[in-house]
């Protein structure tokens, strides 16, 4: 068979994706081997990852300036105070997902009480971790917009 975007040349392989023909240049465009409408499908999912991942932390922050604000705020406004109030709320989905990876299935066999238990510890071990958990998350965003953007520019210069 001849490869999807060059007659002349043999196909080797296939996109990961849907299947296309693809000669040995193509197959190594990109990793792993992708047609460029599937590369430009999967950059585009990988954008709106980002995109909700951004909107999460900061309704996230929003929450914990208005907890900040409405509960914490009588004595005065305390800069830092609400700085830490606002990182930490903003933390808690990610410290959250950082427990998810390390939580043991053997949790699913448990009564319903156990489960409230679980979740009362799980929340407070995100309130403690998800500050770094945050930090690390903001790191991970803008690496990958910068990478999104690259990769964007990239397929649209291919000629192929």
């Amino acid at each position: 068979m001849k490869c999807f975007y060059h007659a002349d040349k043999e196909g080797v392989g296939q996109c990961n994706q849907c299947g296309k023909v693809l000669c040995k240049e193509c197959m190594n465009i990109y990793r792993p081997p992708l047609c460029t409408e599937c590369a430009q499908e999967h950059n585009n999912a990988n954008r709106r990852r980002l995109v909700l991942d951004v909107i999460l932390g900061t309704l996230m922050m929003i929450f914990g300036g208005y907890m900040y604000f409405t509960q914490f705020a009588i004595n005065g406004f305390d800069f830092f105070e609400f700085i830490g109030m606002v990182i930490i709320w903003g933390g808690i989905p990610y410290g959250w997902s950082a427990l998810n990876k390390i939580t043991p299935n053997i949790f699913l066999f448990m009564p319903i009480i156990g489960w409230l238990i679980y979740f009362v510890i799980k929340l407070f071990l995100s309130l403690l971790i998800g500050w770094l958990a945050f930090i690390v998350k903001i790191v991970q965003i803008v690496y990958g917009i910068i990478k999104n953007k690259k990769m964007t520019d990239y397929i649209k210069n291919q000629n192929i």
